[in-house]
């Protein structure tokens, strides 16, 4: 296997990088090179790409996808296309996994001089990449598991109906009702167009709803770089089946946006936004019941919440489970340095 250091422009690799995401069944969709290649454009905040890429027989195998900083005289890399991104890991295909993690721990231990520290960041439940960096022999420092919990799916909606506890079960018939009998309606947006307007909608609908709840919302979330960035990537990812948006609509107005990723095995439940005079209809509740039937009704395996432990997921009989976040180093003493400052950091 041959390693090669891809960085500044990665557009080269879109063809085989979508190749290669298509064959590897732990590829998300945040780790697409439509993902990766708009957040490039609102995210990197001046890093630059720094991708490993592992071919075999001239074939392209494997994809560690990093963006390189510089902080202080310190050369850090992290994962590309997380933040906004809920998972992120090393590409493989699907024969070539365990040769492609330990390529690509060899290539960052022999590459060691061009970079400081390694922070790992959103690694899903079960990956092999740690196991392979530390075989490498490179060093694994700080370790933080976030909950992520998601809902293994059975072939028929009564069969997930039958694992929920009789008030539940009420409940998510009683919120469906309101969908099937057209009380609320849901219909899909995808003319590029109309996407940009709902978008623009959906992110006014979060903005009002947290503000006259006075509860905080993430600021990030309210101004124009994420706003930009969703409808981009939205409209790059729709038209792959990667992405998909709803429109609610009640009394024949449009009072609702949801946006959601999807992959081939999984339902991504990202975000919503709601006007607030819906709100004793408990919409939130209501998307998440009609979400989970469509996706069992389209064939998923799971539902997956992703990051953090609300309470309102627990309501819907999901697995807990765990995404995984590390520092990595070598055995430079600017390397050590760099550890020491996240651990510093993370302790205040």
């Amino acid at each position: 296997m041959q390693v090669t250091l891809v960085s500044d422009d990665i557009g080269g690799l879109e063809s085989d990088w979508s190749s290669l995401a298509d064959s590897d069944p732990a590829t998300t969709p945040f780790s697409s090179f439509q993902w990766v290649g708009v957040w490039l454009r609102h995210w990197s905040d001046g890093g630059n790409p720094w991708v490993l890429a592992v071919h075999e027989g001239g074939r392209l195998v494997g994809l560690a996808p990093f963006v390189m900083h510089s902080r202080g005289g310190l050369r850090l890399l992290r994962g590309l296309g997380v933040g906004v991104g809920n998972y992120w890991d090393i590409l493989a295909a699907q024969d070539s996994r365990e040769a492609v993690l330990a390529a690509i721990g060899e290539a960052l231990r022999e590459r060691s001089s061009e970079w400081d520290a390694l922070f790992v960041d959103k690694l899903p439940e079960g990956s092999r990449t740690v196991a392979a960096l530390a075989a490498a022999g490179l060093h694994i420092g700080r370790q933080t598991m976030s909950p992520s919990p998601r809902i293994e799916l059975p072939q028929t909606f009564d069969e997930y109906l039958a694992r929920l506890s009789s008030n539940r079960r009420q409940k998510v018939r009683r919120n469906l009702r309101l969908i099937d009998s057209g009380e609320l309606t849901v219909s899909v947006v995808s003319d590029p167009a109309q996407l940009r307007v709902a978008i623009a909608r959906w992110q006014a609908l979060r903005v009002e709803w947290w503000a006259q709840r006075e509860q905080p919302m993430q600021a990030e979330h309210g101004g124009p770089r994420f706003l930009d960035f969703t409808q981009e990537v939205v409209a790059a990812l729709v038209p792959l089946g990667r992405a998909v948006v709803w429109e609610v609509g009640y009394r024949g107005e449009a009072s609702g946006i949801t946006i959601n990723f999807l992959d081939d095995t999984s339902f991504y439940y990202w975000l919503w936004g709601f006007d607030l005079r819906i709100e004793k209809l408990r919409p939130g509740h209501t998307l998440i019941a009609y979400c989970i039937r469509w996706s069992i009704e389209t064939a998923r395996r799971y539902f997956d919440f992703m990051i953090g432990d609300e309470t309102y997921k627990y309501d819907y009989a999901p697995t807990e489970r765990a995404v995984l976040s590390i520092d990595v180093g070598n055995r430079s003493l600017k390397s050590r340095a760099a550890l020491s400052l996240s651990r510093l950091k993370h302790a205040v």
